[in-house]
């Protein structure tokens, strides 16, 4: 087994329970995210800072702010790791901002959190005029096209360099190369743009199909709306599709037997994100694995949202 990916889901599993322990209160999926963050840098959770930051929010933040809802450990979590005083106050005020232009969410926060990191070398304005462009074209009037848990991808897509028009296209033209071949309705819009996050979407396109094909040897049916994205974070990675594939199910029949990540408590496909993730994230740029890590985030806050509300 590829050590790299063997640390940092030894990592995730016990930097899990750390946050669990100090933690009781919170959706489980939200702890394993946040646990996530720090596995990527292969660190330990540093409970006494999320603590801290914790509480800075909780100085000017009431019970109902959005910061302190499903959004509030991840967004605590990333502000002890960024370790940026800066961070809280940007992202409150580029939330404010947002607000003004998009429907209230717990992704929204996530995704003025995202902008907030980047706000020393982009123009916040502008970034945000971006957005506004390209989610409104990319849903195209058809509502369903584009979710709000979109709105962290757009965020990343709109610091991106290259011209919106550029993107649209891009994104589009992926998107549909992906509904002739799989289903996953206004699930695909979301993979089509991290597969443009990431650059050479057509290759990663291809990939993601062989992908899929090779999971079923393993007895994995892949092709539903949620385990493709699963494949969209392998495929952008030189591995070979059948050691991607091994990989994955033997790091996965590992991890499913730690506290917190077996079937009674998490979804197959959010362990498989996971591990897809730190599989991929093997030897990639830092801002490839800034997209990767906002990808996870928006997926994992939607299925915390979809948990909360059935609870």
């Amino acid at each position: 087994m590829d050590t790299f990916v063997q640390d940092r889901l030894k990592r995730l599993s016990e930097n899990y329970t750390v946050i669990h322990q100090a933690y009781r209160l919170q959706v489980l999926t939200q702890k394993r995210l946040s646990a996530f963050y720090f596995a990527q840098k292969d660190l330990p959770v540093p409970i006494d800072k999320i603590r801290q930051a914790e509480a800075e929010i909780k100085k000017t933040e009431g019970v109902l702010s959005p910061m302190r809802g499903l959004a509030f450990l991840p967004l605590a979590a990333t502000l002890a790791m960024e370790d940026n005083a800066l961070l809280l106050p940007r992202t409150k005020t580029l939330y404010q901002e947002l607000r003004t232009h998009f429907m209230r969410s717990d992704y929204l926060l996530l995704a003025a959190l995202e902008l907030a990191k980047q706000a020393d070398t982009k123009n916040m304005d502008e970034t945000i005029e971006r957005m506004q462009t390209l989610y409104r074209t990319l849903r195209g009037g058809r509502l369903l096209r584009v979710g709000a848990d979109d709105i962290i991808l757009i965020a990343r897509l709109a610091l991106m360099d290259e011209p919106t028009d550029t993107l649209i296209k891009q994104v589009n033209l992926c998107y549909d190369a992906l509904r002739t071949a799989l289903p996953g309705g206004g699930t695909l819009i979301g993979v089509a743009q991290y597969l443009v996050m990431c650059g050479n979407a057509s290759a990663s396109l291809l990939k993601v199909s062989e992908l899929a094909r090779r999971f079923t040897e393993y007895g994995f049916r892949m092709t539903s709306r949620n385990y493709i994205r699963v494949l969209a974070l392998l495929a952008h990675t030189e591995k070979g599709s059948h050691t991607l594939v091994g990989e994955t199910v033997s790091f996965y029949n590992a991890l499913k037997k730690e506290r917190g990540f077996s079937g009674w408590y998490a979804w197959r496909y959010e362990v498989l994100l996971y591990i897809a993730a730190c599989i991929a994230s093997e030897g990639l740029p830092e801002e490839i694995v800034e997209a990767q890590n906002a990808y996870v985030t928006a997926v994992a806050t939607n299925i915390a949202i979809a948990a909360a509300a059935s609870a």
